[in-house]
């Protein structure tokens, strides 16, 4: 699913865990939010960007040993390069 026009859902919940890390809807729509609101501008503004991470589900974030109250747990976070 296509989130904005440079980002999509794939891209900020991809993880090399090999767990399963599909959002629920509220994460989603946090998601949405994330791509058309903070990310989109920065790469219109600055060119293209690399997501390292964004979406974790909790087991992905215990995996990669994240904050248990880390934003990336409820689609409020994104790492970029």
């Amino acid at each position: 699913m296509q989130l904005s026009e440079n980002f999509s859902l794939d891209e900020l919940t991809h993880t090399t865990t090999g767990l399963m890390n599909q959002p629920d809807e509220d994460s989603e729509v946090k998601l949405l939010y994330l791509a058309n609101y903070i990310l989109q501008p920065i790469r219109d503004r600055w060119g293209a960007l690399k997501v390292n991470s964004g979406y974790r589900s909790p087991a992905v974030n215990a995996q990669v040993k994240g904050s248990a109250t880390s934003q990336h747990r409820f689609g409020e976070a994104v790492d970029f390069i």
